[in-house]
């Protein structure tokens, strides 16, 4: 059976929209230290005796002329020992470093955990310049260290340098087999922080971007009735030569020229001729297409200049609270994005927008009991709309395989393939069901699905970047999988996913090098927010490993297991 490359990169109406799908619990902000608080110390030491106190002269006493230096070392070892739990750090630090001061040379192994037992004292003290010098001493000593490189990543964290740490805790991981846990959790976390960021540099330094036009449709896509969509302007609004305002933006709007949106909209709102007539549909339109770009603060200002007017309609201040619902979740604030949801919810309990959306965020948290209940809302009050539809049964799905629920399992599938039957034109339902076949290897059904959405769609290269890694999985074809990827190319070269996949073939076939380099070309292809995190997180992940390696003298082939594949909480 041939390595998994992982979760295919899905068709955003599968994900979520651009805040959503950064994941479970992914945007911690950038100044909390929510590593560290959840890590307790883990000091190599050795139980103390059963002295019951340590005299006072702890570390000057007199050692018979008969004990050998390592003796002696390992005296003010277990010293220095007793010091730490008496929470004594600073006589610890002076035991530990008398012991590093007469242990010969040529017991490194000992000399590591000397290093490190002292790393652990100044880590209580946060003194966190020479907890990295410590640990990088033993592992200078013993360069297979676990613990020495784990507490070098935690001192990484506290002094945000998450480049580094993620290199750490990779080596963490590798030499535990990725066999703990928690460890795995701080490597996924640090791993969608420092993505996060590395985005918004990017994006600072190069200026912000809208994402694809289909991007964006498949986003609209999610609403059962986003009024953007569902608006008509007055033929007066309309009748100006050249059109002007907001009459400008929508119209470009809807003619997917996205580019020329917040210019109409900020003429709009700036305009003392326009008479402000559209003004709150043009601070809505306008912190729409800043909610995409991932322009952060600028979507929130207008979307709080928008509530805060009391002249705006209930049905724009409900999706005002929705594109705020969305915006608190890109910043990882999850207890406040229900509450913006529940007040669009007591503005109109009948909205299928709002539990629909609100199942989608669950859906990323793993939330998924949640998520159906809403969902069975939304379905039943707006059983046309065939994501809605899809998603429930897929939350349905997603349930059963957390459970181990078989004939939940198989229903969910047959009530999936049913309708994708009922809404055969629905591309993005295709792209579901036919991975939900794939995670349960049936291919030739999942093949079959792909087939038909290429039909409905076929100029759409990620199609054909999704079938690319269908047909890697399923016949370890590799000269298959570059021929459907060249296919792509010519569709659309400048398509992310096309790089993203190259650089997971890369990492398959154990060339990592390149793969950095394919990651890099897909973070250069890259536009909005959403698409530059993805990129970036298996960038990092790819040089995380690399540096890992190197600091072990390892090669991949070394490796127990394939880190990069190792599914993350």
């Amino acid at each position: 059976m041939p390595l998994s490359l992982g979760k295919w990169p899905s068709i955003i109406i599968v994900c979520m929209p651009l805040a959503v799908t950064f994941g479970k619990y992914i945007y911690r902000k950038m100044t909390d230290k929510p590593v560290l608080d959840a890590i307790q110390p883990i000091a190599e030491l050795e139980a103390p005796d059963n002295n019951p106190e340590v005299s006072g002269q702890v570390a000057t006493g007199i050692l018979e002329e008969s004990i050998s230096s390592l003796s002696a070392a390992e005296k003010f070892k277990n010293d220095g020992n007793r010091c730490f739990y008496n929470y004594r750090y600073v006589d610890a630090i002076r035991c530990y470093s008398k012991a590093i001061d007469i242990c010969p040379k040529e017991h490194t192994t000992e000399l590591a955990i000397y290093y490190h037992n002292r790393a652990a004292c100044h880590e209580m003290i946060e003194n966190w310049i020479q907890v990295k010098e410590d640990c990088a001493k033993a592992l200078e000593c013993n360069r297979r260290y676990a613990k020495a490189y784990f507490r070098r990543a935690c001192a990484h964290v506290a002094t945000m340098d998450l480049k580094e740490c993620l290199a750490d805790i990779t080596a963490t991981c590798i030499l535990e087999d990725c066999k703990n846990e928690q460890n795995m959790k701080l490597r996924h976390s640090v791993g969608q922080q420092l993505a996060i960021a590395n985005a918004k540099e990017r994006m600072l330094r190069e200026g912000t971007s809208l994402p694809s036009k289909r991007y964006i449709r498949s986003y609209l896509a999610t609403f059962i009735a986003d009024p953007m969509l569902k608006m008509t302007l007055p033929s007066s609004a309309v009748a100006d030569a050249p059109v002007r305002g907001f009459a400008r933006a929508h119209r470009a709007f809807l003619e997917e020229r996205f580019e020329d949106v917040i210019s109409g909209c900020t003429e709009e709102i700036d305009s003392s001729a326009a008479g402000g007539q559209y003004k709150m549909h043009a601070l809505f339109l306008r912190a729409t297409l800043h909610l995409l770009s991932g322009s952060a603060q600028e979507c929130e200002r207008d979307l709080q200049a928008l509530l805060g007017y009391d002249e705006t309609d209930d049905e724009l201040r409900i999706y005002a609270q929705i594109r705020y619902a969305t915006l608190i979740f890109q910043a990882n604030q999850d207890g406040l994005f229900l509450g913006a949801l529940n007040h669009a919810e007591m503005l109109d309990p009948n909205n299928p927008d709002i539990y629909n959306q609100r199942a989608m965020l669950l859906s990323h948290m793993e939330r998924f009991e949640e998520a159906l209940v809403d969902f069975e809302i939304a379905a039943r009050l707006a059983p046309s709309h065939a994501l809605t539809v899809l998603n429930k049964y897929l939350a349905n799905y997603r349930i059963a395989v957390k459970e181990g629920d078989q004939h939940r399992l198989d229903m969910s599938i047959q009530r999936l393939q049913q309708t994708t039957g009922r809404f055969p034109d629905c591309e993005e339902g295709l792209v579901m069901l036919s991975q939900v076949h794939t995670e349960q290897k049936n291919f030739l059904q999942a093949s079959k699905c792909l087939e038909r959405a290429i039909q409905l769609s076929p100029t759409n290269a990620e199609l054909l970047c999704h079938q690319a890694v269908l047909e890697l999985e399923w016949h370890d074809d590799i000269e298959l999988f570059y021929a459907k990827l060249e296919q792509a190319i010519l569709l659309d070269p400048q398509c992310r996913l096309i790089y993203e996949n190259l650089g997971r073939a890369e990492l398959r076939l154990k060339n990592l090098p390149l793969a950095v380099n394919y990651f890099l070309w897909a973070i250069s292809h890259s536009r909005g927010l959403e698409e530059i995190y993805n990129a970036c997180i298996l960038h990092n992940a790819t040089v995380a490993e690399v540096t890992a390696l190197e600091n072990l003298d390892m090669v991949e082939e070394d490796l127990a297991v394939d880190i990069l594949h190792i599914p993350l909480p």
